[in-house]
């Protein structure tokens, strides 16, 4: 697996509450990160995992999963995007962008679909170690369809952020 998915995937299960995360590794083992009692590791010490194999002499973990499994109190929504429900019943859309906080936070100062009636919040969760930025996505329009339009929309817009700053790197040198 692609190391810059497995800091999209420490982020999330380091910032989003419930998430359950199931590692299969290439040896046929299975990782489980959570908070629960009976997982494998909880997501402070995955993200550290991710972290240590993020340097220069760190490990190759990454090379050593073939896949993961998003669960718990999170389901895939597709995309690259993730859905849970707040206690009040309110859907929360949430995306890893692997962009700082102020270029995500441009990026999605854009939105076409904020207006006085859709009530759209976002919320940025920067990891600077991991090179991410987690986006929580919640709007209390009346229009259920909304929502996972909007986050479609802001994913879009962080990923056309993050090759515009990619070009930038090449075009400077």
């Amino acid at each position: 697996m692609e190391l810059r998915s497995l800091r999209s995937l420490a982020a999330l299960a380091h910032v989003v509450p419930g998430v359950r995360l199931e590692l299969s590794g290439v040896n046929g083992a299975d990782v489980v990160v959570d908070r629960t009692s009976d997982a494998d590791l909880d997501p402070c010490g995955f993200r550290r995992v991710v972290l240590h194999a993020s340097s220069a002499r760190g490990s190759q973990v990454h090379h050593a999963v073939l896949d993961a499994h998003l669960g718990g109190a999170v389901e895939d929504a597709g995309g690259g995007l993730c859905r849970s429900v707040a206690p009040d019943g309110t859907a929360i859309h949430w995306l890893v962008v692997q962009l700082p906080a102020e270029v995500a936070r441009d990026a999605l100062a854009e939105c076409p679909f904020d207006d006085d009636s859709t009530g759209i919040e976002a919320r940025l969760t920067p990891d600077e170690a991991l090179g991410t930025t987690v986006v929580r996505l919640v709007t209390t329009a009346d229009d259920d369809s909304l929502a996972p339009r909007v986050a479609e929309w802001a994913q879009a817009a962080c990923l056309a952020a993050e090759v515009d700053r990619y070009l930038s790197r090449i075009d400077a040198s």
